[in-house]
This record gives structure tokens, C-alpha cells and sequence, in this order.
């Protein structure tokens, strides 16, 4: 038993020395075959089915082969090509032994299972990272309704504080922020800078950054003004980058050739731009008010188009030439003043044409009411000589300055010597015992003028009106004096004389500061602000700019205003100078504004052409431009600058002279050129899609015109083929020997005309016969030809598919070659 037992422990021992020797062995055949099966998988690009078929093992094992390989690679960090290498050598094999013991990766971010929706059941190499789900509580979930995802994305993006949005919108286009704005509610609060507080900081700076692109600029002009909004400023700035490299197009409302030499008047209410052409004023519309349904696609799809209905084909005539007389649009229509010495007419109201009433409105309809001279003095109670000097628009009423000045002795106004010696006609603002009269005008019911109230003035030369602190108001400006009034019982409110120089006044506007209202009066020489029991104090000229001369004024948003002046812009906020920029060589004839850009035309100065500019209002971090249309200008803002500016007739009217400009709360831009009446909507670039509707708008109605005028020449030339057969039966009457009247041989003697006639119709319809020289085909023929041309083509196209076919075997044979060897 003892011999049995010895030999029993030495089997054991042998047996336990084999099993040692066969897992050693085993482990150095599984580190082979590891490395064999991933060079085999990744380096060749072998499939998984396939290696397990050569080596002999399944294809789970394959890819767990793989993956442990790939751990270790992605660990370390390396390329496949660098630790190919390092594995043949036997660097990593200690750590592919032990390969639960790897290091642990930060992430893995490969996948070699190419069904990666069902990846194979395994147990992975390490334990995956608990992630803590979000807790979302009921009422807010309930709360939330059909509106979950946006609102939740609301609620990530611009949890406090919402620096993760903003930090990912900061470089992009404007549109796209303005695309995620329309997005949710809470993303529109704090990008379009309403409703939520919390935000109001973070979307100002992001909308910085996104006007100066990236540049943070410390204020931009006319930043703390009630009408400025950050999100139109920086719009705009990209649009004028756009326009400036040439990339975008201002899209065009309407274009009216035919009113080329005309003079733009003001916008309208109802989207109306009034064109006045001496006596007549026409009237365009600039809102779009005419529908078409356009077919986008042979299925019959249509898109509702929004057009303008161009020009109304309703005309006003005055009475007496515009450019000649005062006249100014209020109540819905034209009020013009006589000319002196002309007819007893005073003043007539015409009304203008509406769109709302349809286009095909007679002009017969248009009501004309006259304001008689006698009328006129009656309700002055005055016998002596008058005449309206002034008009001015108020809100559905006109306001009036009515000159009442002596008679002569043989009924007439005085004239002056100086005058009598130049030729000139009455002087009555020069004439001793002159008196000035200022009224309001409405109309009644049945659409006839009635005075409202009447007070006796100075002689005003400009007035403005603005509802400040709950009231209406009225600002006059006279020679040496300004008076502030209320507009419905005329009763002075404030008075400044002292400090204003005795130049007569261009400009005066109205402002608002703290509910309280400031006064701006522009003279030739001077700029002045006026407050309320204060004296006023001089603005311009500003030192280290010079003296100015004849003075344009323009509000600029609901407090600040600007001066245009001696070839420089000079722009205020909070009463006080802001910026100054520089404008071309030139005399400037239009100056228009708005809280984020101002238009000036400038005429011609000597080798200077005549200009029209659209300019920014700078900031500090403003760089100049390179474009062919970008025009530089020196500017002053803090420090000195440079303006980002646009050539308006490169721009717009490719390159044509721009006549005039008419500006509508800074969304719609009427040029006048050579080229005639044009409207855009201004920082609106044109839309591709748009364009295409249009386009397939334009084929079809050319396409109707074709069909009609096609129809017409059918018609007239089948009642010309009946006007010869009639002739040949009388030509064949004749030849029987019978009388034909005066009328019948007429017909006869017309014929060659008839015959050419035909000829033309038929020749513009395509219906000429073919030429003498001309074989006509045979069709059998024809046919037999067009069937030989598509076999011929089938023959290429297949010999072409079959050398591809070749060309693609051989480059997979040597794809396989090169991963073999």
C-alpha cells in the first residue's frame, strides 16, 4: 500500500508538471493568435467571419481578440501603422498576458463590430462609468405638454449661467442665431432681448460680438436710444459685409422705368410711395398687395407669390406747376397753395388714388376740394390782400401760414422798388404792416376744408410735432425766436429769444428727454438745444471742426438726432456730440437717417462725380474696406476711425446716377436713376427661392402673351385666306363675262396686298412651306435612321461598362496583393 501510494504522488506530480508545461504553452499560442487575428482584422481589413475561418475559432472570439488589441492601442494613444510595429516586436506582450489588468483608457472610441446596432453579447474588459440620470420633476414634465423638447433645450442651454449658448453661437452668421431665436420661447427671450432679465447681459454680448465679428467694440453709436435694438444693428453689419464683398443683393420690391425725370415725394400711409412729375402725382405701391399662385412642379404644387401691384394707373393733376408752390401730402391727399397772382383759388386738397380700393379706380372718382380766397379771408375777418406762404402736415389735419399784407392803392400787393427794378412780382414779406397767420384745416365728412384754430404768428419757417409726456405739440421757428405750442388749443408753452442767432432757422425738431421736451433748432452758422426754462445752448460749430454753413437736420431714433453740415455728419446722443464723419468732396442735397445707418447724395464738385452714399455709424473697432463698393470714410468716435460706407449706385443701380432718395422707417429705400423708380427693402438680401418663383412667374406670363399674340395672328390670318378666297370668286365672276361694282373691283385691285399680307402671317406663325431645293425625308427612312443611332450609342455605352468592369478587377487584385504581402 505504501509502494501504491509513492507511485500514486508521482503520477500526481507529473501529471501537475505537464498541466504547468501545456497552459504556458497555451498562453504563448493565445498572444500569437491575438496579434494574428488584430493584424489580420485592422491592418488587412479582413472580416471577422473570415479570420475565424482560418484560424480555425469562432468569430466571438475574434472580436474579443480585437477589442482587447484595440484597448491597449487606444490606451496608449497610437496609430495603428506605429503600434503594428511595437507588437511584433513583443513590447506589449506582458501586458496582453494580463488583460484584465490593462490601464485604464479615458474613453474608447472604436468599434470594431460592424453591426453596430446589435452588437455581440460579451462581457466587457472593464466596468462602464455609472452615469447619473437627470431627476426631472412631475409638474415640470406635465407642464411641459407638447413642447418638451424645446423647452428642455430652453431650459439646458440657458440654465444660469447661460454661458454654454452663447459660447457656441459666438462665431456664427446672424441667421443662423436668428433661426435657433425662432426655436423656443426661452431661446427667443434671451437672443431677441425680451421678457427674460436673467439673460438680458449675455445676449448683448453675444450680439456684440456678433456685429463686430469676434471684435468686442465697447458701445456702438446710438446704443442707449429706446429705438435701438442689438439684434437689427448687428443684422445689418453682416449685411453690409455682404453687400460690400459683393455676396448679396438688396432685395427689390418694385421697378417702375417709365417714371425716370420724376421727383420721389414722401412714403405714404398704407405702403404708398407718392412720384410727383410737375402737375401730376402718381401713386406706388410698395407693400406687395398683389397675389399669384404660382405651379412650382408638373404636380400641379403651387406657392402663393407676394408682388407688388406696381404703379396705380390713376393720375392727380394740380392745378399749377409743384416746384412753383407750397404743397405737402397730408389727409390722404395733396395739399398745394396758389402761386401768387394767379387765379382766386387759395389752396386745393386732392385726394389720392388707394390700392385697397382697387387698381382699376377712375380717375373721375378722385374728390378735389378748393379753399377760395375769399373763404380764406373770412375766416381772418380781413378785407385785405392774402396768400398761403406755408403748409405743413399734422396728423389728419394741415397746418397753415397765411401772410396778410396791405393793399395797394389799385387793388394789388406792393411790390418794392428793388423788386419793380428786377422785374420781380409782389413782396409782401417785405412790406411794412404785414401780418402772419398760423392755421389748422381739417376736412369734414363730406371731405370740404373747415378751420379748426387759427393764432397770429411770427414769421415761421419751419415747424415739428411730437406727442411728449401724453401731450400733442408743436415747435415753430421764426427769424431770431422759437416758440413751443400745444397743438390742439395753440397756447404757448415756452418761448426762446435770447442766445439764438437772427439767421432764419432751416430745421427745428422736437425730442424727448426724461418725459420733458428739448428743442433742436438748426440755423446757417449754428446748431442750437433748447430746453424748457433753460436758455439755449450752442452744439455746433464744435471745436476743432470749423465753422458750418447752411445746416441739414434729421431725428435719429426716438432721442438723438444729426447734423449734416460743411461736408461732415455730426451725430448726438443725450445732447451731446458722439461721432463725426467726413463725407465726399460736394454739396450735399439729401441727408436721411436711421439708429443704425444715415444716406446722403452728394452733387457733383468740379472733377467729383455726383455720389450717394449709405454710410454705418462707426464704432471703434470699424476697419476700412477693400471692395470696388466700398466707400471709407474718416470718422471720430471716441477715437479716430474709420465709417463703413456703401456706394448706393453701385450697389443698386449698377452703376447709374442716383437722382434722389426717399427713406420709409428705415425698411424701404426708393432710388431715383436713369434707369427710373426702383423700391427695395433694405438690410433684406434677395432669397434664392424667391427668385425662382418669380422666375417661373415671369416664363408663364410670357408663355400666356406667346399663346395670345399667336391667337391674334391666326385669327387675321384666316380672315385674310376668306378676303382671297372672295377675291377669286370675283376674279372668276369676271372671267365669265359679268359686271362687277366699284366696290367688288376694289377688292380685285387689293389682292397683292392680301397675298403679302399672308405671306408675313405665315411666316411669323412658322407655317411657310418648305423651298424647291428642299427633299422631304421619308419617314419609313427616318426611322430606320434613329434606330441605327441608338444601337450604335447602346454599343458604346456597353463597351464603355465593360472596360470599367475591367479596370476595377484589376485595381481589387492589387488592393489584395498589397495587404497579403
Amino acid at each position: 500500500s505504501s509502494r501504491a501510494l509513492q507511485v500514486h504522488d508521482e503520477d500526481t506530480a507529473r501529471k501537475g508538471r505537464n498541466d504547468s508545461a501545456w497552459a504556458w504553452n497555451g498562453a504563448q499560442d493565445d498572444l500569437a493568435l491575438k496579434k494574428e487575428v488584430w493584424q489580420m482584422c485592422i491592418c488587412e481589413r479582413k472580416s471577422a467571419a473570415s479570420v475565424a475561418q482560418l484560424e480555425a475559432i469562432d468569430a466571438e472570439t475574434v472580436q474579443a481578440f480585437c477589442d482587447e488589441v484595440e484597448f491597449l492601442r487606444s490606451s496608449l494613444g497610437l496609430h495603428w501603422s506605429w503600434f503594428q510595429e511595437e507588437l511584433t516586436a513583443g513590447k506589449y506582450d506582458s501586458q496582453l498576458e494580463n488583460g484584465r489588468q490593462l490601464p485604464e483608457a479615458p474613453e474608447l472610441n472604436f468599434l470594431m463590430s460592424k453591426d453596430r446596432r446589435n452588437p455581440p453579447c460579451r462581457k466587457p474588459l472593464v466596468a462602464s462609468p455609472k452615469v447619473e440620470k437627470i431627476q426631472i420633476p412631475q409638474e415640470v414634465w406635465l407642464a411641459a405638454g407638447k413642447n418638451r423638447k424645446a423647452n428642455f433645450l430652453a431650459k439646458a442651454l440657458l440654465s444660469p449661467p447661460p454661458k454654454l449658448l452663447f459660447s457656441l453661437l459666438t462665431f456664427l452668421e446672424v441667421s443662423e442665431v436668428l433661426d435657433l431665436a425662432m426655436a423656443a420661447r426661452g431661446l427667443a427671450g434671451a437672443l431677441l432681448d425680451f421678457a427674460w432679465e436673467a439673460t438680458a447681459k449675455e445676449g448683448a454680448l453675444l450680439w456684440k460680438l456678433l456685429g463686430a465679428r469676434g471684435s468686442m467694440a465697447a458701445r456702438p453709436s446710438f446704443a442707449g436710444d429706446p429705438a435701438f435694438r442689438l439684434p437689427a444693428w448687428a443684422r445689418r453689419r453682416r449685411f453690409f459685409e455682404r453687400l460690400g464683398r459683393g455676396v448679396a443683393r438688396v432685395a427689390q420690391l418694385v421697378t417702375v422705368p417709365e417714371l425716370g425725370p420724376s421727383r420721389l415725394g414722401p412714403f405714404l400711409s398704407n405702403g404708398r410711395l407718392l412720384v410727383f412729375d410737375r402737375q401730376t402725382c402718381r401713386v406706388l405701391d410698395v407693400q406687395r398687395r398683389q397675389r399669384d399662385e404660382v405651379e412650382i412642379d408638373r404636380y400641379g404644387n403651387k406657392r402663393l407669390l407676394f408682388s407688388s401691384a406696381g404703379i396705380h394707373p390713376a393720375e392727380v393733376t394740380t392745378s399749377w406747376p409743384l416746384e412753383e408752390a407750397p404743397h405737402c401730402c397730408a389727409m390722404g391727399g395733396i395739399v398745394a397753395a396758389r402761386p401768387s397772382g394767379l387765379s382766386s383759388c387759395a389752396l386745393q386738397w386732392l385726394e389720392l388714388p388707394n390700392f385697397e380700393r382697387g387698381i382699376n379706380e377712375d380717375q373721375s372718382e378722385a374728390t378735389r376740394s378748393s379753399l377760395r380766397q375769399d373763404q380764406l379771408a373770412a375766416s381772418l375777418e380781413a378785407e385785405a390782400s392774402l396768400c398761403v406762404a406755408e403748409v405743413w402736415p399734422l396728423p389728419d389735419e394741415v397746418l397753415l401760414l397765411v401772410h396778410v399784407a396791405p393793399s395797394s392803392p389799385n387793388g394789388g400787393l406792393k411790390s418794392s422798388p428793388v423788386a419793380k427794378a428786377k422785374g420781380g412780382g409782389p413782396t409782401e414779406r417785405q412790406d411794412c404792416g404785414s401780418r402772419w397767420w398760423l392755421q389748422v384745416w381739417h376736412l369734414d365728412s363730406r371731405k370740404e376744408l373747415l378751420p379748426r384754430v387759427q393764432v397770429k404768428a411770427s414769421k415761421v419757417t419751419c415747424v415739428h410735432t411730437a406727442s411728449i409726456g401724453g401731450k400733442q405739440l408743436l415747435l415753430c421757428g421764426a427769424e431770431g425766436e422759437a416758440q413751443l405750442l400745444e397743438l390742439s388749443t395753440f397756447r404757448v408753452l415756452q418761448e426762446w429769444r435770447e442766445g439764438l442767432g437772427q439767421s432764419r432757422p432751416s430745421r427745428v425738431l422736437l425730442r424727448s428727454e426724461a418725459e420733458q421736451p428739448v428743442a433742436v433748432l438748426a440755423q446757417t452758422g449754428g446748431v442750437f438745444l433748447a430746453k424748457m426754462g433753460q436758455k439755449p445752448e450752442r452744439l455746433l460749430p464744435a471745436e476743432g471742426f470749423g465753422d458750418i454753413g447752411e445746416a441739414l437736420l434729421e431725428p435719429v431714433g426716438a432721442e438723438g438726432f444729426a447734423v449734416c453740415a460743411n461736408g461732415h455728419v455730426y451725430a448726438f446722443e443725450d445732447g451731446a456730440l458722439s461721432s463725426v464723419i467726413e463725407l465726399p468732396q460736394g454739396e450735399v442735397r439729401q441727408f436721411l437717417t436711421t439708429p443704425y445707418e444715415f444716406f446722403v447724395a452728394v452733387d457733383a464738385d468740379g472733377p467729383h462725380k455726383p455720389r450717394a452714399v449709405c454710410c454705418q455709424w462707426p464704432s471703434e473697432t470699424d476697419e476700412a474696406g477693400s471692395s470696388a463698393f466700398a466707400v471709407n470714410l474718416r470718422a471720430w468716435h471716441g477715437v479716430e476711425t474709420s465709417a463703413a460706407g456703401l456706394d448706393l449706385a453701385k450697389v443698386l443701380t449698377n452703376g447709374r446716377q442716383v437722382r434722389g432718395l426717399a427713406l420709409r422707417e428705415g425698411l424701404s429705400l426708393a432710388v431715383n436713376s436713369e434707369k427710373g423708380v426702383a423700391v427695395f427693402d433694405w438690410a433684406t438680401e434677395v432669397s434664392p427661392a424667391l427668385e425662382d418663383l418669380r422666375a417661373i412667374k415671369e416664363q408663364r406670363l410670357l408663355q400666356e402673351a406667346q399663346l395670345q399674340r399667336q391667337e391674334l395672328l391666326r385669327r387675321q390670318l384666316l380672315r385674310c385666306q376668306q378676303r382671297l378666297q372672295e377675291t377669286e370668286k370675283l376674279e372668276e365672276k369676271a372671267t365669265r363675262g359679268e359686271a362687277l361694282s366699284e366696290d367688288e373691283l376694289a377688292k380685285v385691285a387689293r389682292r397683292p396686298q392680301v397675298e403679302a399680307e399672308i405671306d408675313r402671317l405665315t411666316h411669323e406663325l412658322g407655317l411657310a412651306s418648305h423651298s424647291e431645293g428642299e427633299e422631304e425625308v421619308d419617314p419609313e427612312e427616318e426611322r430606320e435612321a434613329n434606330m441605327a443611332r441608338r444601337r450604335e450609342k447602346e454599343k458604346v455605352q456597353r463597351r464603355h461598362h465593360e472596360e470599367k468592369r475591367v479596370i476595377q478587377k484589376e485595381r481589387q487584385k492589387n488592393r489584395d496583393r498589397k495587404f497579403s504581402e
